[in-house]
């Protein structure tokens, strides 16, 4: 016995039949963790039943016959849970098959507003709506990231921990390009479907994919923003690193300079040999003195010329 709502009737356990108040629309909506392995009773072709199961690594596009296969995942990641989220829509003209894997609770809110809305009245404006909806959960890692930049960016780094603050920029890199190789997939299928529905589907239909292509599009470029970001902030890490070892090479030859010349100039008064000028002469060592005192004035003067003009 089926369960009905006003919005959806409930044929097999986790395979609803979607019911659109305002269109005609053929929408079934499957949660695998409740239907199983087997959807030879809802999808007509069996190698497409076994594709929308498969695992896959990130969005594409499959041509099948007279309908268009789209999968996506959305990483853990993006979702700050343990469970990813992974979606395949099967797109004909004549309806949508929506299977879904993971966040029930989050897939169940999504398919309630894109009803109660009641703008999406076609196979591919639903498809639009509800890639809309996932691409909405770009948009928490990119702030998250964008604010870690920010602080990067306004930070005073100490010049000990230039060594953490490049570890962390490595880590925020890998972020940035984790969301962007999650949107590029999906901007390439958006462009294709463009190129498939210009000749057969009307104009609301491409007004829905052209805006969501210009969405997905703006995260893009925003993502690629942060990337140049970021190699900036790289960049400039390596700089004072670069300075940093210039500083203490400076530091160890000021104090070469210095100390060199006052261990030739002792080493050579403690030769224990006959023949020193002065040996003798009780006024010598004062003599000395007076040389020594002039070297480290003029060592002094040198040292202080350099590191004003440096």
């Amino acid at each position: 016995m089926t369960a009905q709502t006003e919005w959806y009737e409930e044929v097999a356990s986790g395979v609803r039949r979607i019911r659109m108040p305002e269109a005609d629309v053929d929408w079934m909506d499957i949660n695998l963790d409740k239907a199983g392995e087997d959807l030879d009773a809802f999808v007509p072709n069996p190698e497409v039943g076994q594709l929308m199961l498969e695992r896959f690594s990130e969005c594409g596009r499959l041509r099948v016959a007279d309908a268009t296969l789209i999968r996506m995942e959305v990483p853990i990641e993006f979702l700050d849970t343990e469970e990813e989220l992974r979606i395949a829509i099967l797109l004909s003209r004549k309806g949508v098959i929506v299977a879904h894997r993971g966040h029930e609770a989050e897939m169940e809110s999504m398919v309630r507003d894109i009803v109660h809305q009641g703008t999406a009245n076609t196979p591919l404006i639903i498809t639009c709506e509800i890639l809309d909806d996932l691409l909405d959960l770009v948009t928490k890692p990119l702030r998250r990231t964008s604010h870690r930049l920010d602080e990067l960016d306004d930070a005073k780094i100490n010049p000990r921990d230039l060594t953490s603050a490049e570890l962390d920029i490595s880590d925020l890199r890998r972020d940035i390009l984790m969301i962007d190789r999650q949107i590029d997939p999906l901007q390439t299928l958006l462009r294709r479907l463009l190129v498939d529905a210009s000749t057969t589907f009307d104009q609301n239909e491409l007004l829905a994919l052209r805006e969501l292509s210009e969405r997905t599009s703006w995260f893009q470029q925003r993502s690629r923003h942060q990337l140049d970001h970021a190699r900036m902030l790289n960049d400039q890490l390596h700089i004072r690193t670069a300075d940093e070892i210039n500083n203490s090479m400076y530091r160890l030859s000021v104090i070469a300079t210095i100390f060199l010349p006052l261990s030739f100039i002792t080493g050579l008064l403690g030769i224990n040999v006959g023949g020193i000028p002065g040996e003798r002469d009780g006024h010598a060592f004062w003599v000395v003195c007076v040389i020594l005192i002039g070297l480290a004035v003029l060592t002094f003067v040198g040292l202080s010329r350099a590191i004003r003009k440096r």
